[in-house]
Parts: C-alpha cells; structure tokens; sequence
C-alpha cells in the first residue's frame, strides 16, 4: 500500500491583515489589546481559525468595519503591498 502525499492549499490572508497593519498594529499589539495570544491572531489573519462573537465585535469596533469585509480575501495586489511594507519599515 502507497501512502497518499498530503496536499495542502495555501490559504490567502485575510483583510484583517491590512486593517491591523493600516491601524499600525502588530500581530502582538493587536493580540495584547483584544487579550488574546498572538498565535490566534495569526490565525485568524490566515483564515486558519476565526474568532468568537464577542472578539468579533471587538474586532468591528476597532476598525469600524464589519465581519465580513475583516474576513474577505485580500486580493493579491493588496498582499504584494503589505509584504513591501512588511520588510521595508526601515
């Protein structure tokens, strides 16, 4: 018997990836003020997890938009941006 290679697709960030960077967050900061760890931001921003009720209306307070613009794909423009962003902060 021939073990199957485990395929995984790359899941796209989310747009809550762009709003926390656009509010001058990180991953940390945003982790700290919403009291959760770090590693669940992440998460959420790579659509592996996403939060509970109460941290989303926390989350759509914060930025002032709704779940679902926070949760959409960031189209791969948006993606490219916030990766020069990400390595040219100096």
């Amino acid at each position: 018997m021939v073990a199957k290679k485990k395929t995984t697709k790359k899941k796209t960030p989310k747009m809550l990836k762009k709003f926390r960077m656009d509010a001058g967050h990180t991953i940390y900061s945003l982790a700290d003020k919403l009291g959760v760890d770090y590693t669940t931001v992440s998460n959420w921003e790579n659509g592996n997890k996403y939060p509970r009720p109460n941290k989303i209306t926390e989350l759509e307070d914060l930025f002032g938009v709704s779940y679902r613009e926070l949760f959409e794909d960031l189209p791969e423009d948006q993606i490219a941006e916030l990766e020069r962003r990400r390595y040219n902060k100096n």
